[in-house]
């Protein structure tokens, strides 16, 4: 699945400039409130988000607004209490990519965008849900409970 408008959201430089060299094209932003307010602006096919910028819960406030706008939301953190691991999760599904590599390596987006490009099983049903909800111009609205069973988990953040 090709996804062209995209938006990265990460607070941290050098996990910006690892996603810019493969999202080129992708607006890249370093705060939940500049990925909010781009959401809000534009419509984007995908919107990757950092779990833990602001605070804990920013990227699933990202998260809930990209589902409000259309966009297929991924999670790309890194494992491990307080940003110390290094592997990374990607969520929904918790999968875990590209281990001892930190979101700092290009190869972790690699992977990441590979996966998403090339969705199967959950992640194929994931996002032809959240297309069809897009073509209906419903907006895909869940409860904070039920965003943060999806997303977020106490041992990857």
């Amino acid at each position: 699945m090709i996804l062209e408008k995209i938006l990265v959201a990460d607070d941290r430089e050098e996990n910006r400039k690892a996603a810019k060299e493969v999202f080129a094209n992708a607006d890249i932003v370093g705060s939940e409130a500049e990925a909010i307010q781009r959401i809000n602006e534009n419509e984007y096919d995908l919107v990757i988000t950092d779990m833990q910028m602001e605070d804990k819960y920013s990227g699933l406030r990202v998260v809930k607004t990209a589902l409000e706008n259309g966009a297929i939301p991924y999670v790309l953190s890194h494992a491990g209490p307080s940003h110390q691991g290094v592997s990374v999760s990607m969520r929904p599904y918790g999968e875990d990519i590209c281990n001892a590599k930190g979101k700092e390596n290009p190869e972790t987006w690699k992977e990441a965008k590979s996966r998403i490009e090339s969705a199967e099983g959950v992640h194929k049903n994931y996002q032809e849900a959240l297309l069809r909800a897009k073509s209906r111009r419903d907006k895909v609205e869940l409860d904070d409970v039920i965003i943060t069973a999806m997303y977020f988990t106490k041992e990857g953040n």
